[in-house]
C-alpha cells in the first residue's frame, strides 16, 4: 500500500447513531456519494445528496462485490450519523477517496436504503440509467492479495505484443515466455469474486468508460478485455467453458455497441449464459438482468422485491410460455432434490440453483430445431402447464459416460455399423466453441467416419470393438504438425469433450434403440417429448395422467425435426405439474 494511505478503521456504529435516509420524492431520483478528501489520520467520511436523474453532476459509478453479510466498518455520514459497511467497501472507498477533493460516487449499497423495498425496488428498476448515465465505472476487484501487481503488469505486456503482431495462435508463444508464478497470478485475479457476481453484468455492459482495480493496480478496461478475450479464444485458457461467465461477460461488453443501436439480448440466453453468477437474494438472478434484456421482457418482470421469490420465478415461466410463446424455457428445469425448498411447479426453472452440466444441446442458439418448425401452442390454468407435442421414446438403459460405449453396442446404429452415431453424440452435443482443438477434433471424427477404407473395416466386428483405441490413436496422429506440447494432448480433449458432455447428464438407450444423453436425475421408464415450438427434447416423467419435468434432454438423430417426418406422428395435449 502507498506511504500515506491507511487501511479502514472498523468501528461500528450504535443504532442511535445510525444514518437515518431522507426519502426519495420522485421514482427518477437518485442519491449520490460525497466522499471527504483524505488525510494522514481521518476516517471515511462523505455526505449523501438527492438529484434528479436526468439532472446528474459527474460522478462515477463503484462496480464491486458485498462479500460477506456483516457490516464491521462504518463512516460518518453528514450533517450526523453513520453508515455501516462491509469490509470490501471500506477498503475500496480508502483506495478511492482523493487526496485534495471530493470524489462523487454511486454505490448501491449506500445510495440505496435496502431497509425500504419499495425504494430497492425503484432504484433496481433505474440501475441501467445509473450506470449509462455515468462519467466512468470504477471496477473493483479487492485489495491486493500480493500477485495482483504480477497479474496486471503480465496483462499489460501482453496485450502490448497482441496489439502490434495478434494473429490466431500467438498465446502459443506467451505461453512459452510465462511463468508458473505469472500464470498462477493472472488465474487467481479471474477467480476473484467480482467476475462471479450476478450485478456486474449489467454494471459492465452499461458503462462508457471503465477501469479495472486492485489494490493500488488499475488498468483501462478495454486493455484487460481485449488480452483476457484473446487468450480464451485462443484456446490457451484452461479454465474456459461453454457459459464460462469471465467470458460471456466479455462478449456481452464487446457487443455494447449493438445493443446500443436498440438490438438487446434475450432474458432467457442472459439467464442461460450467466446462471453460474452468484447473488445473495435469489431474486436478484432475475432482477439484475432484466435491465440489459429485450423490451418486451423487460415490461413485465419489473423488480419489485415485496414479492417472493417462487412468484417471480413462476410469472416469469408463465411469461416466456404463454406471451411470447417460448416452450425452450423447459430446457432450464432441473429435477428437485432433497435440498430444494422453492414451492416451484416442475414446468418452472428455479434459477437460483447453478446448472449442473457443463454444455448441453441449449448451448448453441439455433443450433437444433427438433419440432421442425412448428409453431407454439399451450395454455396455463392455475400451476398447471398444458402443451401440444408428442410424446416419444422410453429410457430402457442408463449409465455414464465410461459406460456409454457398451450402451452404444446395443442401439441400432451399432447393428448398422454407423459410428457417426456414436461420435456425434459424445461429440458434436458439446458446443464448446471456444477451443478450436474440438472443433478440429469433431471435423476429423466426422470424416474418418465417413472414410471408405474405415467403413469397409467396420463390417468386422472385432474392429468395432477397438473403434475407440483406434480412434484415440488416429487423431494423434492426426494432429502431429501442429500440435503444442504447452496445450492439452489430444486424448485429455477427448477427455474433456466426453467429460463435458457427461457431466450432469447420463448415457442412455431408448425403447426405439436410439442412444442420447439424458438429466442426471433420469430413471428407466421416464419418456421423451417434443413440444411445437420447442427446439430440443425435453425428458419428462409420468405422474398419473400427468408429467413432471426433469429437463432437456439430446437424442441423436432427433434434433433436427425428424420426428415430425414419420407418417403416423400424433400430436396430442401433454400435461405438465
Amino acid at each position: 500500500m502507498r506511504a500515506g494511505r491507511r487501511l479502514p478503521f472498523y468501528v461500528p456504529a450504535s443504532p442511535s447513531q445510525t444514518y437515518q435516509y431522507l426519502p426519495m420524492k420522485a421514482d427518477r431520483e437518485i442519491r449520490l456519494l460525497y466522499l471527504e478528501p483524505r488525510s494522514s489520520k481521518s476516517r471515511l467520511s462523505c455526505s449523501l445528496r438527492i438529484v434528479p436523474l436526468s439532472k446528474t453532476p459527474f460522478y462515477e459509478a463503484l462496480s464491486y462485490t458485498w462479500g460477506k453479510p456483516v457490516f464491521p466498518a462504518s463512516m460518518k455520514c453528514s450533517p450526523s450519523g453513520q453508515l455501516c459497511i462491509t469490509e470490501n467497501l471500506s477498503v475500496a472507498l480508502c483506495h478511492l477517496r482523493l487526496k485534495d477533493r471530493i470524489r462523487v460516487l454511486w454505490v448501491d449499497a449506500i445510495c440505496i436504503n435496502q431497509q425500504d423495498n419499495v425504494e430497492r425496488s425503484q432504484q433496481v428498476s433505474s440501475m441501467r440509467d445509473i450506470y449509462e448515465g455515468a462519467d466512468h465505472v470504477v471496477v473493483w476487484l479487492g485489495k491486493d492479495n500480493g500477485n495482483a501487481k504480477m497479474a496486471f503488469e503480465r496483462v499489460q505486456d501482453a496485450a502490448e505484443v497482441t496489439d502490434r503482431v495478434w494473429k490466431p495462435g500467438v498465446f502459443g508463444v506467451l505461453r512459452r515466455i510465462r511463468g508458473p508464478e505469472e500464470e498462477a497470478a493472472l488465474d487467481n485475479l479471474l477467480k476473484r469474486g467480482w467476475f462471479q457476481r450476478i450485478w456486474v453484468i449489467q454494471e459492465l455492459v452499461c458503462a462508457g468508460k471503465a477501469t479495472i482495480m486492485c489494490g493500488n493496480q488499475s488498468m483501462e478496461w478495454e486493455r484487460f478485455q481485449g488480452f483476457v478475450g484473446r487468450l480464451y479464444e485462443d484456446g490457451n485458457y484452461n479454465r474456459v467453458a461453454v457459459n464460462d461467465p469471465v467470458y460471456n461477460l466479455i462478449q456481452m461488453r464487446r457487443e455494447n455497441e449493438q445493443r446500443r443501436l436498440g438490438k438487446q439480448s434475450s432474458l432467457l440466453y442472459l439467464l442461460s449464459a450467466f446462471r453460474s453468477c452468484e447473488a445473495s437474494d435469489p431474486r436478484d438472478k432475475i432482477f439484475a438482468l432484466v435491465g440489459i434484456a429485450d423490451q418486451q421482457t423487460i415490461a413485465a418482470c419489473t423488480p419489485d422485491y415485496s414479492k417472493d421469490v417462487s412468484e417471480i420465478y413462476s410469472n416469469l415461466a408463465s411469461h416466456l410460455i404463454i406471451t411470447e410463446r417460448n416452450a425452450d424455457i423447459l430446457a432450464f428445469c432441473v429435477a428437485p432434490h432433497k435440498g430444494q425448498h422453492l414451492p416451484l411447479p416442475s414446468w418452472v426453472p428455479d434459477w437460483s440453483r447453478p446448472q449442473i452440466n457443463n454444455a448441453s444441446p441449449r448451448s448453441m442458439p439455433g443450433a437444433y430445431k427438433a419440432s421442425a418448425g412448428t409453431s407454439f401452442k399451450g395454455r396455463i390454468d392455475s400451476n398447471t402447464l398444458s402443451l401440444d407435442g408428442v410424446m416419444l421414446n422410453r429410457v430402457v438403459i442408463l449409465g455414464g459416460g465410461e459406460e456409454s460405449y457398451e450402451i452404444f453396442k446395443q442401439s441400432r446404429n451399432y447393428a448398422q455399423r454407423d459410428l457417426t452415431a456414436y461420435v456425434r453424440t459424445l461429440v458434436a452435443d458439446v458446443g464448446d466453441k471456444h477451443r478450436l482443438e474440438r472443433q478440429q477434433l469433431l471435423l476429423f471424427c466426422t470424416r474418418y467416419c465417413k472414410d471408405p477404407l474405415i467403413m469397409t473395416q467396420i463390417q468386422n466386428r472385432e474392429f468395432l470393438d477397438t473403434w475407440p483405441k483406434f480412434l484415440n490413436t488416429e487423431i494423434k496422429n492426426f494432429y502431429n504438425s501442429i500440435h503444442d506440447p504447452k496445450k492439452p494432448t489430444i486424448e485429455e480433449n477427448l477427455h474433456n469433450a466426453l467429460h463435458d458432455a457427461a457431466t450432469g447428464r447420463m448415457f442412455c438407450l431408448f425403447d426405439d434403440s436410439h442412444v442420447g444423453w439424458v438429466p442426471w436425475s433420469a430413471e428407466v421408464g421416464d419418456r421423451i417429448a417434443i413440444f411445437l415450438g420447442g427446439t430440443v427434447p425435453i425428458l419428462l416423467r409420468p405422474s398419473g395422467n400427468d408429467y413432471i419435468v426433469l429437463g432437456e434432454a439430446y437424442v441423436d438423430e432427433m434434433m433436427d425435426g425428424q420426428a415430425f417426418e414419420e407418417p403416423e406422428i400424433q400430436v396430442e395435449t401433454i400435461t405438465l405439474i
